[in-house]
């Protein structure tokens, strides 16, 4: 089958969300009770409150190119998930170098996936308490695991480190959502691509955004990931309150690679970077991140269900 191409664009020629918990301690599932947010955040979700998923599950946000908004959309989703559902949710920094989930929410902690990873070697099988201590806590219930904040303790993981830390994670956690990155060639992408169970693809607008997409579908599709994404989420977030290029054509060229293709309308609060505040968000991508959550859980769910 020939290659689809992206449309053009503005400059640009047509050449150029019932569940099932995994177990956990008493002590540690005492803090699924009522958190802030929980009653709307459940009007807001509609289905994916419902729907019921069985397990653990990998959740992996890759942006298309760097800078597209990937570390936003893992702090939304994430957040979102742990207000709608009951089972344990976590966000996961696993950019090779460091990335920026940690700046998203308040700092309680200086654990992250490298001490975590490396404590799993040198005690072997954690508690869910233990593993709770490195984790951000934050208003929604939602568990962050950030990247090292010094810079001269980080450095990229190793495919066998980052193995530890999804493991341990999911023996606690229903959802585990993981802040990827846009290179395709590096390991820890890879391995991620192999175990995720559900896909979002980030995209930026512009005419960047649509080549940085086209080359992330192909080499996808490529490279033994078709249906995976086939079932994938694809979200374009509006980093600017333009109104961008020629979306209806970006959206019909993803839709035809992907289950879905979501927009995130430009947000203030958001655009300014620092701890995201729920509070501070706009209504309107609040609305906009209700279908979003529940494609992925509804597409978690039909995968689960088709491989019983």
């Amino acid at each position: 089958m020939p290659e689809r191409v992206p449309p053009p664009l503005a400059g640009q020629s047509s050449s150029a969300m019932s569940d099932t918990s995994p177990p956990r301690s008493r002590k540690y599932a005492r803090r699924s009770e009522t958190r802030p947010g929980r009653r709307a955040a459940e009007r807001s979700a509609g289905p994916a409150v419902d729907i019921r998923v069985e397990g653990s599950h990998q959740v992996l946000i890759l942006p298309c190119a760097g800078g597209v908004g990937g570390t936003t959309l893992c702090a939304l989703l994430g957040t979102e998930l742990a207000l709608a559902r009951s089972g344990r949710v976590v966000a996961v920094d696993i950019h090779p170098n460091g990335g920026s989930l940690g700046v998203r929410f308040p700092h309680r902690t200086d654990a992250s996936v490298r001490s975590l990873a490396e404590a799993v070697v040198e005690r072997g099988r954690l508690t869910a308490v233990q593993v709770e201590a490195f984790l951000q806590d934050t208003a929604s219930r939602l568990g962050v695991l950030t990247s090292p904040r010094a810079p001269e303790v980080t450095e990229a993981l190793s495919t066998a480190e980052l193995r530890r830390v999804t493991e341990v994670l999911q023996e606690y956690h229903q959802f585990l959502v993981l802040d990827g990155c846009s290179d395709l060639t590096h390991a820890l992408t890879q391995a991620t691509l192999c175990t995720a169970s559900h896909l979002a693809l980030v995209v930026g607008t512009g005419v960047d955004g649509a080549v940085a997409a086209a080359d992330t579908v192909k080499w996808l599709r490529h490279n033994g990931f078709e249906e995976l994404l086939s079932r994938s989420d694809a979200v374009v977030i509006r980093r600017s309150a333009s109104r961008g290029a020629r979306l209806p054509e970006l959206r019909e060229y993803l839709d035809s690679f992907c289950a879905s293709t979501s927009l995130l309308p430009y947000d203030a609060h958001l655009a300014q970077g620092g701890v995201l505040d729920r509070r501070l968000v706009s209504t309107s991508l609040r609305k906009a991140m209700s279908p979003i959550l529940a494609n992925v859980v509804q597409g978690i769910a039909r995968a689960s269900a088709s491989t019983d």
